[in-house]
C-alpha cells in the first residue's frame, strides 16, 4: 500500500514538460495544462502590466506596433483598461493616445488624436454582467484570456500543444486553438503562449480569416493582485 501511495504521489507531482521537444504531445497533457491554467486564473483578482500590440496586415505589407499599459479587475463584472501612449509605424516612432475600456457592459475605443470614439455593447441587456469576460477569445479587441475556462475553451476550439521553437517567448509553452465547426468567430486560429512556471498568459496571436492578418498582444512585467485604482 505504501508503494502504491508513493507511485500516485509521484505521478501527481511529475513535471508537465518531460517529453522531447520533437515528440507529439498527448491529449492528456493538453487537458492537464488547461486545468492548471484555469486553476491559476481563478486566483487573479487584478493585474497591472506593460503591453505591446502588433497588428500585421499581410496583403498590404503593413505592420504597426503599439506600446502602453493595462489595468485589469476580475470583478465580477470584469473590467479592463488598455492605454497606448506610443506606436511605431514603418520603423518610425510617434506618440499616441488610444484607449480600450470595458466597464462591465460596454466596450469603448477612444483615439484622441483622430477624434474617434467607438462604443459597442458586449453584454446583452438581458444577460448577467457578472458572466462577461472582456478578454475572452472573440469577445474583446485582443485574444489573451485571463479568466480562462477549460470547458468553454474545449467547447469552442480544438486545442493542440505545439512543440517549442526558438522564436517562442522564453520559458513558455504554446497552445494552438482552432475553432470547431459552427463556432462564430472572425479568427482562423488563435495561438497562446503561457509561462511554464506561472501558467499565466504571456502572448496571444490571432490570425484573421480570409486576410491572414495577425494581431499579436504581449504582456510584459505583469503584476498580479497588486493595488489598482478602481477609477
Amino acid at each position: 500500500m505504501k508503494r502504491f501511495a508513493m507511485t500516485v504521489l509521484l505521478l501527481m507531482t511529475a513535471p508537465l514538460f518531460t517529453q522531447p521537444q520533437d515528440a507529439a504531445p498527448s491529449p492528456m497533457a493538453v487537458d492537464v495544462l488547461l486545468s492548471r491554467i484555469e486553476s491559476v486564473a481563478s486566483t487573479i483578482e487584478s493585474m497591472n502590466a506593460v503591453v505591446r500590440f502588433d497588428r500585421v496586415q499581410v496583403l498590404q505589407g503593413d505592420e504597426q506596433r503599439r506600446f502602453g499599459t493595462m489595468v485589469y479587475l476580475a470583478g465580477p463584472p470584469a473590467r479592463v483598461r488598455v492605454h497606448f501612449d506610443r506606436m511605431i509605424v514603418d520603423g518610425v516612432p510617434r506618440p499616441l493616445n488610444q484607449q480600450w475600456i470595458f466597464d462591465g457592459i460596454w466596450l469603448v475605443e477612444r483615439n484622441e488624436e483622430q477624434k474617434q470614439f467607438f462604443k459597442r455593447q458586449i453584454v446583452p441587456p438581458d444577460a448577467d454582467p457578472a458572466q462577461a469576460d472582456p478578454l475572452s477569445i472573440g469577445e474583446g479587441p485582443f485574444s489573451l484570456p485571463l479568466n480562462a475556462k477549460k470547458d468553454l475553451i474545449n467547447e469552442r476550439f480544438v486545442v493542440t500543444l505545439i512543440p517549442r521553437v526558438e522564436e517562442d517567448p522564453a520559458n513558455t509553452f504554446h497552445l494552438q486553438l482552432v475553432p470547431r465547426e459552427g463556432v462564430d468567430t472572425e479568427y482562423e486560429q488563435v495561438d497562446l503562449w503561457y509561462g511554464r512556471d506561472s501558467f499565466l498568459p504571456v502572448r496571444g496571436l490571432a490570425t484573421h480569416k480570409g486576410s491572414g492578418d495577425e494581431d499579436v498582444f504581449t504582456l510584459l512585467r505583469a503584476q498580479i493582485n497588486s493595488e489598482v485604482n478602481p477609477a
